[in-house]
């Protein structure tokens, strides 16, 4: 009789430990919440806006249609506007957290020379 409640507190405690959550999963809670686009005469510039509850401070990187590196800049604030883009070119832009790089989010964009502005993820 002995042998089998060790026994059924043994499987229950395998049970138990096999089927706990993880607790610490990482989540990428960053989201845009605007982005906009404007012409001015032969440029563009692109404004964008986010929320990041793990980060204060970010690493925008701005890259050409060719895939070439347009600019990185290091920001402290969750609103930035991009100027001097040249018209009908498809950029990407990349927002990624300084403290916790599992934040980020990107998009690519394109302002027209009609002044359209298309945004994919």
């Amino acid at each position: 009789m002995k042998t089998k409640l060790i026994l059924i507190a043994f499987i229950l405690t395998v049970l138990v430990i096999s089927c706990k959550k993880e607790t610490e999963t990482t989540v990428n809670q960053f989201k845009f919440t605007s982005i906009t686009g404007i012409k001015n005469d032969s440029t563009g510039s692109i404004t964008m806006e986010w929320k990041d509850a793990k980060n204060t401070n970010w690493i925008i990187e701005v890259t050409n249609p060719d895939g070439t590196n347009r600019s990185t800049i290091n920001w402290d604030n969750p609103q930035i506007q991009v100027s001097n883009l040249g018209l009908d070119s498809l950029y990407n832009f990349s927002v990624t957290g300084k403290n916790d790089a599992t934040q980020s989010g990107s998009f690519n964009a394109r302002i027209g020379t009609m002044g359209d502005v298309m945004v994919t993820n």
